[in-house]
């Protein structure tokens, strides 16, 4: 009986260290852009970064009472795994009307990121929003 339990935590052991784990997906890591950083500019990559999801901005309230229409310019960064990780604004019309919106928007968009030489790279790339009524 003594050698069965022995026998059984052995096994127990053996099978719990031997067990192939499933894929794991690595989580993306917190990337902070330094000086350092090669940050290229995306029409310039082998493989410029493909939108993949991108998430409507919310119409702020009182400009689509008063029917209020504008746009939004930014200079964004995209990191080598397709994230957003960096929006400035470069011009609004109206000025600051959309920018929060446009800024919380764009920065939930996921791209298929841009590669050169084979590589996936950080880039920058402009983007416009528009707020329009239909």
């Amino acid at each position: 009986m003594k050698n069965i339990i022995i026998l059984a935590i052995t096994l127990i052991t053996i099978g719990c260290g031997t067990t192939p784990l499933k894929y794991k997906i690595p989580e993306e890591p917190t990337k902070i852009i330094t000086e350092e950083s090669i940050i290229y500019d995306n029409d310039s990559t082998d493989e410029p970064v493909k939108l993949i999801v991108s998430i409507a901005p919310n119409y702020p309230t009182t400009q689509y009472k008063n029917l209020v229409t504008g746009n939004v310019e930014m200079s964004i960064i995209i990191n080598e795994f397709g994230s957003v990780i960096d929006v400035k604004v470069l011009n609004s019309n109206p000025k600051g009307v959309f920018d929060r919106e446009a800024i919380r928007a764009i920065s939930k968009w996921k791209y298929k990121p841009a590669y050169n030489n084979k590589t996936a790279v950080i880039v920058k790339m402009k983007q416009n929003i528009i707020f329009e009524l239909e």
